[in-house]
Parts: C-alpha cells; structure tokens; sequence
C-alpha cells in the first residue's frame, strides 16, 4: 500500500505511517518554506516525537480505543468497536486496510469502505500532530507572526502536493507555535468536504506520557469556508466561534517497539 495516498484532513500521509526518517529529504527551496520547516522540526524536537518514529502508542478517543505502531518503515494503526452484537477491528497497515467482525474478514462496499478507512486515518492523523507535519507531502511555508490571547506567535501555513497530497489535498491548515519553546498551541484549517468549513482547535493540556507530549483541544468553527483562516483567532477571541467539541486522548499509554 501507498501511505501518501491519503493526506488533508480526510487521512494520513508518509508521515504518520513511515516517519519522517523513511523518505528522503525534499529539495530546498525559498526562505519561507525552510523557516517553516524549521519551525516544524523545532516543535516535533519540544514535544519528543522523534520517539513515535519506532513505538506503539495506545488510547481511547469517544470511548473507543487506537493504537498506532510505528517501527523503522512499518505501520500499524488499529480501532476497536463494538457493534449492535459484534466487535469490530479495523487494521491499516503497510498492506492495506482490513476489517474483521468477531476475527473474520468482512466485505463493506467501497464508498463504506473509505469512510472508515479516512475516519481511523483523520483520528491517528490528529493525535501524532506535529510529527506528521515533516512528510514529503506537506507544502510548508512561514507566515507573519500573529497575536493570539496576548501572546505572539510563530505561524506556519500548510498545503499539499497534489501528487501524494490524497483525496483532500487542497485542505489548508495553520499551525501556530510558541516562539520561545516550539509548542504547538493553535490550529485552524479549511475544508470542502460535505460543503466545506472552517475550524479553530485551542491546545487545552499538553499530555506528557514516556517522554512523548500529545496535544488535548477544543474545537472551535463553522461551516462556512469563506472565512480566512488567519481571522479565525481574533474571531475566537471575540467569542465569535462556537465550541464544537473537545478532542481528547484518554488513557495514553506508549511502548516501545523492540
């Protein structure tokens, strides 16, 4: 299987399956997009994740439990449901995606299919973040600096490649970072699935676990993607953005892979 099929907001790249460590370096190119690629490895570096390059890490999310494997070019992630009177495993992994009912093998017609398959690829997607933001699909470029709650930060614009970018390559997303310390502390992006929107995530707890820190939000945003995404945190501010949930990893736990 092709990890970069899937990129944006509807899966995963080369990033979140092999690591940033499995491809070789993209070619340099201008000021603003080696400053935000700087930014990017600044803030992988403030939150230890170098270390999800070769480890297993585990946690409920809506009450249902992942776990991302990652190790030396090889990845796993995996979901566990109960349904009305089975249990349901969803495997993606470097051969494609799997999904078995009570350990056997079942068929779901396409457009299901990929659904699920996006849905495990946007939940590991977000929970590895920012150490998918190095894949050789990701068009970083820096922005001017913003004020954001009284405090200035580092701004960094992400695009796509449309080769290997996915289904969703023209997503765009910002990622602000703390300029003393690299964390990740903000987020917004724009997409055009299902009519399209706009979200804002606030960085609410910085998980540490085994040395890796995982980011908790709260998701902010509407459904209209005109909207820049550099105004949605003075909107934000202004209390202008409803609260549309919370994104939270429960019961992180991480293993080394041997």
């Amino acid at each position: 299987m092709n990890a970069s099929i899937y990129w944006g907001l509807g899966a995963l790249a080369a990033a979140v399956s092999l690591g940033p460590s499995a491809i070789a370096a993209p070619p340099k190119t201008d000021a603003e997009v080696q400053r935000g690629r700087a930014l990017i490895r600044r803030s992988i570096a403030r939150h230890g994740q170098d270390r999800l390059r070769q480890a297993a890490v585990g946690f409920s999310f809506r009450g249902t439990r992942y776990r991302m494997t990652r190790d030396r070019g090889t990845f796993r992630f995996e979901r566990w449901t109960k349904g009305t009177s089975a249990a349901i495993h969803e495997i993606l992994g470097n051969d494609g995606f799997l999904i078995t009912v009570d350990g056997r093998p079942h068929q779901l017609a396409a457009a299901a299919r990929g659904a699920r398959e996006r849905s495990l690829n946007s939940v590991v997607y977000f929970a590895s973040l920012p150490y998918v933001l190095e894949d050789p699909a990701v068009r970083p470029r820096a922005q001017p600096a913003a004020d954001i709650g009284g405090q200035r930060y580092e701004t960094v614009e992400v695009r796509f490649a449309r080769e290997g970018g996915g289904v969703d390559h023209d997503d765009v997303f910002r990622y602000w970072f703390d300029p003393k310390t690299g964390q990740l502390d903000y987020l917004a992006y724009r997409f055009h699935t299902n009519r399209g929107g706009v979200r804002f995530r606030v960085a609410t707890r910085h998980s540490e676990v085994s040395g890796i820190v995982f980011v908790q939000w709260d998701n902010f945003g509407v459904d209209d993607k005109t909207i820049p995404l550099d105004a949605l945190p003075a909107l934000w501010g202004q209390g202008k953005l409803p609260k549309l949930s919370s994104i939270e990893l429960d019961g992180l736990r991480v293993e080394a892979v041997p």
